[in-house]
């Protein structure tokens, strides 16, 4: 009875362990979100656009430069998933950095998985709105942008 209680307890530890140890091996990324200073509305990063960059680490850091019409293209084909922390900033035109309280004025950051429709698969798309929840409240979400095509059309 003893034995059968000590290889029970230690099987219980080994899964225990493992299922801790998985945890910890998610990905883990920066993001950085540049955002033309004054900017208001919503801001989308559109993936797998092949006539645009890709998101690459500097420095461990994914930098996303939005464009003044809230919109980022870019080749990298998904979106990077796992453990993130996430720094806004307005830029202006020398390239100094100004904070963003995300709890204030970042609402509503979601990502749409790549889907089919129609037979036709469209590419993931990631979408926040910056401004406050009174500017929010006056613009509805937006799942795509109108000037997403498909992937393979």
């Amino acid at each position: 009875m003893k034995n059968r209680y000590l290889l029970s307890m230690a099987l219980l530890a080994s899964i225990a362990f493992v299922l801790l140890s998985a945890c910890t091996f998610s990905p883990k990324n920066h993001n950085v979100y540049l955002i033309p200073k004054g900017y208001t509305g919503w801001v989308f990063i559109i993936y797998h656009q092949n006539s645009a960059s890709e998101i690459i680490a500097q420095d461990g850091t994914y930098q996303y430069k939005i464009g003044s019409n809230g919109v980022l293209k870019t080749a990298t084909e998904d979106v990077r998933y796992g453990i993130t922390t996430d720094d806004y900033f307005y830029i202006d035109e020398e390239n100094n950095r100004i904070g963003l309280d995300p709890d204030e004025l970042i609402h509503s950051h979601t990502v749409t998985k790549a889907e089919t429709q129609g037979g036709l698969q469209y590419p993931a798309v990631e979408s926040f709105f910056v401004g406050t929840e009174a500017q929010l409240s006056k613009n509805p979400k937006v799942v795509y942008p109108p000037d997403v095509k498909p992937i393979n059309d």
